[in-house]
């Protein structure tokens, strides 16, 4: 059989994410190798347009996320809370609401996360690009 086609789904696993493949082109293999090549997710461009934090991405997707749902979904302790050895979630806010609250700062994090930065003080989540990806899609 030739590499560039394959009969059954291949299903890469990530924690909690699924990429499922379903007979895949040459286009997505590499000719010497036969290794599957994916093109990883990444801010081209990230601006702060009013109320919204704007992101074009390097596959050509554009995104536009309310700076408060941002400061709401932020995935750090402080909001989501640490789950024990047992899955009990502790810590976590109850507050689900921030009204008035800016995103007045960013930093990329290593070549995977933005840090975005509050006008409430809130500083600790961690956003992947791919959290940002499926909050966008509203899968979170």
């Amino acid at each position: 059989m030739p590499l560039s086609t394959f009969d059954s789904d291949i299903i890469i696993h990530k924690p909690q994410i699924f990429f499922r493949f379903d007979h895949l082109q040459s286009s997505l293999l590499d000719d010497n190798l036969g290794v599957i090549k994916m093109m990883q997710l990444k801010p081209e461009q990230l601006d702060l347009i009013g109320n919204e934090v704007a992101i074009k991405w390097n596959d050509g997707s554009e995104d536009f996320f309310g700076m408060e749902l941002l400061r709401a979904a932020s995935p750090s302790a402080e909001n989501k809370g640490e789950p024990d050895l047992f899955g009990n979630i502790h810590g976590a806010s109850n507050q689900t609401e921030f009204p008035g609250v800016k995103v007045i700062g960013w930093t990329p994090i290593g070549g995977y996360a933005i840090r975005f930065d509050f006008s409430d003080g809130h500083r600790t989540g961690l956003f992947s690009f791919d959290y940002l990806k499926r909050l966008a899609n509203k899968e979170i």
